[in-house]
């Protein structure tokens, strides 16, 4: 027997090796190119091939075999049968076509009623392209799949040297070569057949424009659809009488089922109570969906009314963009409702679903008979509600179906509508309409204070008339500070003080304009005080104390721009500014030094300014035992009359001091008045008198001395003696 194994084997090998024309790539081309009756003549001898191997694997006598070689034959089989039937599947698709509709054909004059239908058939064939090219993406999405696992699987079968192997190899890239062959074809056909339809899409669109523009609306129609809308009108008044006495009739059971909930006594077990609850709560969402649904019967009424509302707007006055485009977004925003609601109801259905499966588990698992009974009703009553519930996800998804249908055509109707406007309306339109959303934007509320709510307009208003009234503010400061100093000579540092504490003092009240302005009950602004105060008690002691001190020295202006002032730190230097928090010092090496007000207002501050600028300046200095003192004098004064800062009247005379007897000198100060409106440091100015000073002390011969000490020597050394001895002999 195994020799005739043996040779079976090998005459199938054969077999396989003389149609190696079948299996000489991963893709079989002739599955799905060339012309219809060359395919076709392929599939035959496809179909013939897989015969014949299914006609020799069952010939091997499958008790010689190992139970893996057997099953591994067993599943060839099952794999070449299966090609056979998708063989004959692939000879049908490459016969079967996509459908593509005729367009309908109406003569004009057009109606209203002609537009329509071909307005519906140009969406139905929109609708029916974004098909095609969904199916067409997850057709490439499969074939990509397939030729990947096919290259994979062929290589596999070039490698293969088991004999046994290779037949399920074979089988299987039979089957997937005739799958790939099979999506290969549908794709071409969806390719085509989206050629065919984009070409009736684009001359749809073009005869609507031509329909469109050629239509024509008698009374009659207008009639019509003002009776439509009266109708539907109608229709929703009465449903609304219907819904609100249903309404109540269900609030009532609701309400009744309520009270029983709450006044539930204990029941033994109490497994049996929880079970009763739960009953309870679905009798009561049942009466919920109920509710539901009547509330989407009225939701269909009214978009009916939208719509025939658009139409009779739509031919009353055509062209009316306001009108119509008003009632597009009225459908738009319906629609985002219902699809929150259908989502919202589909979960609750998945939810319902896993407790009926729960409790139809608990059923099979309880024992005890009572409690069997109550999970039994629950399970009855969770199924009604599931059929309450797909009853309203079906009314949802009717309604939403609708309504997107609906907003499609009002949508394309409005875009037509604004292609017949000229350009300038069309302008002003678009321009008219974002302003308007950007006023709904900017007037969504942000929070409220005390009552007053709070939008983005309000901020922008308030800091566009804060900017705007900040820069006014500061140009009449300025010129505020040059009439005061030019009109009425009032010095520089008082100008500024007056003028910045009107600034302040106005800014103040427009920080309160502002807030006015953008809606804030100034009533309330006591809770922005109170906050204030908070905050300076926590942190804001150092900022307002230096705010308070800053308004203390623009009142008193006992520190003005233009002052030289001193520092206990040794700061001496011009004041440049004072603002309200701090003050800015130029000292006389170029450097601007910001000064908090309160150290100013708290601290001990020299001024060589204050009330007037006349200052004395007093210059000590020495000169020789020798000098005489009245020459001394004068040639002093002589010095100081020199120097162009000083000044010398009846009040400001210029002294020489005699100050005493120093140790090698005879003291003297010159004292100088000075007028500080040539601002400079005191050093520079005594430095200019000790030039001239020392300059007329040596052109006069007076002699500025050296100290002078006086030795005394109370011993010396014996050879020191003896030599000084000897030279006196």
């Amino acid at each position: 027997m195994k020799w005739l194994l043996a040779f079976l084997i090998d005459f199938i090998l054969a077999g396989i090796v003389f149609s190696k024309t079948l299996l000489t790539s991963p893709l079989e081309p002739r599955l799905y190119k060339g012309n219809l009756q060359k395919i076709e003549n392929f599939i035959e001898i496809r179909k013939n091939f897989i015969n014949q191997l299914i006609s020799q694997l069952n010939l091997i006598p499958k008790e010689e075999l190992k139970e893996e070689e057997r099953r591994i034959i067993s599943e060839a089989i099952e794999l070449l049968e299966g090609t056979s039937f998708l063989l004959s599947r692939l000879k049908r698709e490459i016969k079967s076509k996509y459908q593509i509709p005729q367009i309908p054909i109406f003569s004009p004059p057009y109606r209203l009623k002609d537009f329509e239908k071909r307005l519906s058939f140009y969406q139905d064939s929109i609708q029916r392209l974004k098909r095609f090219q969904k199916e067409e993406k997850v057709l490439l999405d499969e074939l990509s799949g397939i030729e990947q696992e096919l290259n994979q699987l062929f290589l596999r079968y070039v490698e293969e040297k088991e004999k046994i192997r290779k037949y399920l190899l074979t089988a299987q890239l039979l089957s997937l070569q005739t799958e790939y062959a099979i999506r290969m074809i549908k794709k071409m056909k969806l390719e085509e057949a989206e050629r065919k339809l984009l070409i009736l899409v684009k001359k749809q669109e073009m005869e609507l424009e031509d329909m469109f523009k050629n239509l024509r609306f008698s009374e009659r129609e207008k009639d019509e659809v003002l009776k439509e809308i009266r109708e539907i009108s109608r229709k929703e008044e009465k449903l609304k009488e219907e819904v609100i006495s249903e309404q109540k009739r269900l609030n009532r059971k609701i309400l009744l089922f309520e009270i029983r909930l709450e006044k539930m006594k204990e029941l033994s077990p109490k497994r049996i109570l929880e079970v009763e609850k739960e009953r309870i709560k679905a009798y009561l969402k049942r009466f919920q969906y109920e509710k539901e649904a009547l509330s989407q019967k009225r939701l269909a009424i009214s978009l009916k009314r939208l719509y025939a509302g658009f139409k009779y707007a739509w031919m009353k006055e055509k062209g009316s963009l306001k009108k119509c485009e008003g009632m597009v977004d009225e459908i738009g925003e319906k629609i985002k409702r219902l699809e929150h609601e259908f989502e919202k109801r589909r979960y609750e259905y998945s939810i319902l679903n896993e407790k009926i499966i729960r409790i139809r588990n608990e059923i099979k698992a309880e024992e005890d008979v009572l409690v069997k009974d109550s999970l039994r009703k629950l399970y009855e009553e969770l199924l009604l509600n599931k059929k309450y519930l797909e009853r309203l996800l079906e009314k949802i998804s009717e309604n939403l179906s609708y309504a997107r249908r609906t907003f499609w055509n009002t949508r394309y109707i409005l875009s037509l509508v604004k292609k017949e406007k000229g350009f300038y309306e069309n302008f002003s339109y678009t321009l008219v309409n974002c302003f308007k959303k950007l006023k709904t934007v900017v007037s969504y509320p942000i929070w409220s204070i005390g009552g007053s709510v709070i939008t983005v307009l309000a901020i922008i208003k308030f800091f566009l008339f804060l900017c705007l009234g900040i820069f006014v503010l500061r140009l009449l400061r300025k010129k505020l500070s040059s009439f005061l100093i030019k009109r009425f000579g009032l010095s520089v540092g008082v100008g500024n003080s007056i003028s910045k504490l009107s600034y302040y003092f106005l800014l103040i009240l427009l920080v309160l304009i502002a807030l006015s302005t953008a809606g804030v009950n100034l009533s309330q602004i006591t809770i922005i005080l109170g906050a204030l105060g908070v905050g300076i008690g926590f942190g804001l002691q150092t900022i307002a104390n230096n705010f308070i001190s800053g308004l203390i020295l623009l009142a008193e202006r006992s520190i003005k721009v233009g002052d030289i002032i001193e520092l206990e730190n040794g700061l001496l230097g011009k004041v440049k500014d004072v603002s309200i928090r701090s003050t800015i010092i130029r000292t006389y090496d170029g450097l601007d030094i910001i000064v908090p007000n309160s150290e100013l207002v708290s601290n001990k501050v020299a001024t060589w300014t204050y009330g007037d600028d006349w200052r004395r300046l007093r210059i000590p200095f020495g000169v020789s035992y020798n000098s005489d003192p009245e020459k001394v004098v004068r040639i002093a004064k002589e010095v100081a009359r020199k120097i162009p800062t000083t000044r010398e009247d009846e009040e400001h005379p210029i002294t020489v001091w005699f100050e005493g007897f120093g140790e090698s000198s005879l003291n003297f100060s010159l004292l100088v008045w000075c007028r500080m409106e040539k601002l400079r440091p005191i050093t520079g100015l005594i430095s200019d008198y000790y030039f001239e000073l020392f300059r007329r002390f040596k052109e006069e011969g007076i002699e500025i001395p050296f100290p002078q000490r006086d030795i005394h020597i109370r011993s010396f050394p014996e050879s020191i003696k003896k030599g000084d001895e000897k030279n006196e002999v």
